[in-house]
C-alpha cells in the first residue's frame, strides 16, 4: 500500500503565520510598555498613533458587524443573493457557519482592543517620561475606556441594530477575510467548546426564526408557486395576531345590540330574529352598563319557560383592555370556553365587543353564515375598477382587492374606509364628498350627521395618477 504523507494545507500556513504575528504584536506591546522598554522603542510616534486609531476603529467595526450579523434578515439577504447581488452572496456565506463567524468576530474584537490600548500606552510611555508606570496605566485607562465604549461599542452597535442588513452587506467582505484569517484558531477553540458542551450535556446553538422571517418566506413561497394566495394570507394573519391589539378588531360600542334588564322573552326573541345573533348583551339603566348576556339556547331549553330574560342571564362576563394582543385574548377565550369579551378603555368604560369569531376571522378571513347579508359586503367591478362597500369595511380587506389593479389605500390612524375618508376631509363627510389620493378616489354615497354609511372607491389608471401627482383632501 502506498503511504500517504500528512502535510499542513498550504492555505493554512500564511493564516497561521499572520495570526501569530498579530497576536504576538498585540500582546507584546503592553509588556514592553509596562517594563519601560517602550521608552526606547524605535519607530516614529505617528506609527503608534496610527495603531491606536486603527485598533479603536477596528473594535468599532467588529462591534457593529457582530450586531448586524446577529440581527440581519437572512431570508431577505438570500433573496438578494439569488438575484445576483455579490455582497449579499458574501453575507449569506459569512452567516452560514454562525458559530465560527461569531468566534472570529470576537477574536478580532479582542485583538483590536488590545492593539488600541497597548499602542496608546506606548505613546504615553514615550511622551510622559516623568510619570511612573502606575500613573501612565491609570491615565491610559481614563483616556481609552470612554473612547472604546463610545467609538468601539455604543455608536457602532446602535448603527448595526438600526440597519442590520445594510451594515452586514457593507461589512461582509471584511468579515469573510477575518473568518479566513482566524479559521485555524477558531476551529481549535470551537472544538474545545464542543467537547465541553458534550461533557456537560448541553445542546448546541438554537436558531431563532423571527416573525419577519416567516412573512418573507411566505411571500417567497407564493412567488415561487409553492403557496396559494389564501395560504399566504392565513400565515400573515396568524403572525399579525401577535401584533394587533383588540381595539383594532373589536365591534365598536355603537354596533352592539342589547336589551335592558327585565325585558320579556317575546321582546328578546324578536330582537334575535331581527339581528340574527344568538347572544344578546343585557344592560341595567344605561346602555354602557352591561351586566350580562342572554343565550338563545338558554331560553329555548329552560326547564320552566321564563316570562322575562332575568332568570337566564349569564353574569360571568369577561372584560379586557383595549391594548390586549389578539393572540393573547384568543388563547384566553379558548381556555375559559368563553365566546366573547367586552372591551374597556383606561377609564373602565365599555367601548366595544369582540367574539371568538372576530378573532378567528383575523386568521382565516371572513366567515359567512346565514345571518350575514350579502348587501353589507363590498361589490367589486373589475371592468370599471370600482368597489362599492359599507363604510365599516376594513381598509386591509379593500387593499387586497385593490392590489389586483396596482392600487392601494394608504395606511393611517384608522381601520375602516369611513375612517380614511374622515381623516382625509378632517370632518364628518356628506353625500357626494370626495376623498382622493394618488391611487384612489373615494366618493361618499350615503352618510348621516355622525358617520359614513356607504362609499364607492375608484382605482385610478396610470395616466390619472400622473396627472394627479399629489394627494387631495
Amino acid at each position: 500500500m502506498r503511504r500517504r504523507s500528512i502535510a499542513l494545507p498550504y492555505s493554512v500556513v500564511p493564516r497561521v503565520a499572520l495570526l501569530v504575528w498579530c497576536v504576538l504584536g498585540a500582546f507584546a506591546l503592553p509588556a514592553l510598555a509596562a517594563t519601560g522598554v517602550g521608552g526606547s522603542m524605535s519607530g516614529p510616534l505617528s506609527l503608534f498613533v496610527a495603531l491606536s486609531i486603527i485598533g479603536l476603529f477596528s473594535t468599532g467595526f467588529f462591534a457593529g458587524a457582530e450586531t448586524a450579523f446577529l440581527s440581519a434578515n437572512l431570508p431577505r439577504l438570500q433573496a438578494l443573493a439569488d438575484e445576483g447581488n455579490r455582497a449579499a452572496r458574501t453575507a449569506v456565506a459569512v452567516c452560514g457557519p454562525r458559530e465560527r463567524t461569531q468566534a472570529a468576530i470576537l477574536l478580532g474584537t479582542n485583538i483590536a482592543t488590545v492593539v488600541a490600548a497597548s499602542s496608546s500606552l506606548v505613546l504615553l510611555t514615550r511622551t510622559t517620561e516623568g510619570l511612573t508606570p502606575e500613573t501612565r496605566g491609570a491615565l491610559n485607562t481614563l483616556i481609552m475606556t470612554p473612547l472604546i465604549l463610545l467609538i468601539g461599542e455604543i455608536i457602532p452597535k446602535s448603527i448595526g441594530r438600526a440597519h442590520p442588513d445594510f451594515v452586514l452587506l457593507r461589512a461582509s467582505r471584511l468579515l469573510a477575510m477575518t473568518d479566513w484569517l482566524f479559521r485555524p484558531v477558531v476551529h481549535a477553540v470551537l472544538g474545545v467548546s464542543l467537547l465541553f458542551m458534550r461533557l456537560t450535556g448541553q445542546k448546541g446553538e438554537v436558531h431563532i426564526v423571527t416573525r419577519e422571517d416567516l412573512r418573507l418566506l411566505a411571500e417567497m413561497g407564493e412567488d415561487e408557486g409553492v403557496l396559494e394566495l389564501e395560504h399566504r394570507r392565513m400565515i400573515h394573519g396568524v403572525l399579525e395576531t401577535y401584533e394587533q391589539r383588540v381595539e383594532q378588531v373589536m365591534r365598536p360600542f355603537t354596533d352592539i345590540i342589547s336589551l335592558e334588564e327585565g325585558a320579556n322573552v317575546t321582546e328578546f326573541m324578536a330582537q334575535v330574529a331581527e339581528c340574527g345573533y344568538s347572544r344578546i348583551p343585557v344592560y341595567r339603566e344605561r346602555v354602557d352598563n352591561i351586566v350580562g348576556v342572554v343565550y338563545v339556547l338558554d331560553v329555548i331549553y329552560a326547564e320552566t319557560p321564563p316570562e322575562t330574560i332575568d332568570p337566564v342571564i349569564r353574569r360571568d362576563l369577561q372584560f379586557v383592555p383595549e391594548t390586549k394582543r389578539v393572540a393573547t385574548l384568543l388563547a384566553e377565550l379558548r381556555f375559559r370556553h368563553n365566546p366573547m369579551a367586552f372591551v374597556v378603555d383606561e377609564y373602565g368604560g365599555i367601548i366595544g365587543l369582540v367574539t371568538m369569531e372576530d378573532l378567528v376571522e383575523e386568521i382565516v378571513g371572513e366567515i359567512r353564515d346565514e345571518r350575514d347579508d350579502e348587501d353589507d359586503d363590498y361589490e367589486v367591478n373589475e371592468l370599471t375598477r370600482t368597489i362599492e362597500c359599507d363604510g365599516k369595511t376594513e381598509v386591509d380587506a379593500l387593499n387586497e382587492e385593490l392590489e389586483k389593479v396596482d392600487a392601494e389605500i394608504p395606511d393611517g390612524d384608522y381601520e375602516t374606509i369611513a375612517g380614511f375618508v374622515i381623516q382625509q376631509l378632517d370632518r364628518i363627510p356628506s353625500v357626494s364628498d370626495v376623498a382622493e389620493t394618488d391611487d384612489v378616489m373615494v366618493i361618499v354615497l350615503a352618510a348621516d350627521e355622525r358617520s359614513v354609511q356607504r362609499v364607492r372607491i375608484i382605482a385610478k389608471r396610470t395616466g390619472e395618477r400622473d396627472r394627479n401627482g399629489t394627494n387631495g383632501k
